[in-house]
């Protein structure tokens, strides 16, 4: 855990962080280590989410942070905290990564789909803008 603390409000958030130039390591290391890149990250998301907190790779270079009891702000919070975690690892095979993270909050009058939407959008801009940061929607 991050030091957030693990809120219990009727609030929840996702987060969709991606992999910033995925099919660079890819062609230049490999799709062994673009395995290792996929498998590292997934961990060092796990090991820095609350208890409560889901992570699942929503697919190729996508993961998916679903983050009950959590505020807009909160979730932005922690995938800023997640995002400087994994720019700052050094990785064995290749020197950096960076993830780029899409952060939208459950709105009760809405539905899954239009929250997945929400953070894809968000992150989107956040890959538009330069990468290795984090928007919300």
């Amino acid at each position: 855990m991050l030091g957030l603390g693990c809120p219990k409000q009727a609030f929840a958030k996702i987060a969709t962080p991606q992999i910033d130039h995925f099919k660079h390591i890819n062609d230049e290391y490999g799709h062994l280590t673009g395995d290792y890149a996929i498998k590292t990250l997934a961990q060092l998301l796990n090991n820095n989410i609350c208890a409560v907190d889901t992570l699942g790779r929503w697919g190729g270079e996508e993961f998916l942070i679903i983050c009950p009891g959590q505020t807009i702000e909160g979730g932005r919070l922690l995938a800023e905290k997640l995002r400087k975690i994994v720019d700052q690892y050094q990785f064995d095979v290749f020197s950096h990564l960076s993830c780029g993270f899409g952060v939208a909050a459950y709105n009760q009058d809405k539905n899954a789909d239009i929250l997945l939407k929400r953070a894809d959008k968000a992150l989107y801009e956040a890959k538009s803008q330069g990468r290795n940061q984090v928007f919300t929607n």
